[in-house]
């Protein structure tokens, strides 16, 4: 993790930065000292070197968009003290993303003790609408279901022997031409209209 801590500490102009599973809590005291606004991550592996998921890190001071990627029943095995009425704790935050929010009680809990919250998302992966019918009881304006892009959604089917690096080489090319002459209609066509990587590459659109 030398080289992220070394970029991070070069780089203090990071406003959005997504963390995959590799980084861990030695990043830590270098993500505290950027004033990061929005951050997605897997707060399972970056406190896997804690006792406790420390909400109150000065990682988190600045930050109004948050999406955490662990699933919430994982977060809560590994760390059973954590509470997720902690968010307050975040004084910035106004959007927050969870994976695989299906229990009601705690987007209640959420919204109960964090006012200042904007937006809820759960992003889930379900194949059939009725594995959320419980997060449909939940009477709250500011909460929002994501559900991802999968072949089911789509309504397509994968053709056979795709050439899926062609196909990822083909759509960076041209979200790299459109942000290079700041073609924001060329930008946004890149992605489907619900996308949630729409919202963290293109936050200022």
């Amino acid at each position: 993790m030398s080289e992220l801590n070394d970029i991070l500490s070069a780089c203090r102009g990071i406003r959005t930065l997504v963390l995959s599973r590799g980084s861990v809590s030695s990043i830590l005291a270098s993500l505290g000292a950027v004033r990061l606004r929005r951050l997605g991550l897997f707060l399972t592996t970056l406190f896997s070197g804690t006792e406790s998921i420390d909400l109150a890190h000065p990682t988190f001071t600045f930050v109004t968009h948050l999406n955490i990627f662990d699933p919430l029943r994982i977060v809560s095995s590994r760390f059973p003290g954590f509470s997720w009425s902690s968010f307050p704790l975040i004084p910035a935050l106004t959007h927050l993303a969870l994976d695989d929010l299906n229990n009601p009680s705690v987007a209640n809990e959420i919204f109960a003790n964090c006012r200042q919250l904007e937006v809820l998302v759960s992003v889930y992966r379900f194949e059939s609408d009725h594995e959320i019918d419980d997060l449909l009881s939940i009477d709250d304006a500011r909460f929002w279901i994501s559900r991802l892009p999968t072949i089911d959604k789509l309504g397509v089917a994968v053709p056979q022997n795709v050439d899926a690096n062609s196909i990822a080489a083909s759509w960076l090319q041209a979200f790299s031409a459109a942000i290079a002459v700041k073609d924001i209609a060329g930008l946004l066509s890149v992605f489907q209209p619900d996308a949630l990587w729409r919202d963290i590459l293109t936050p200022d659109l």
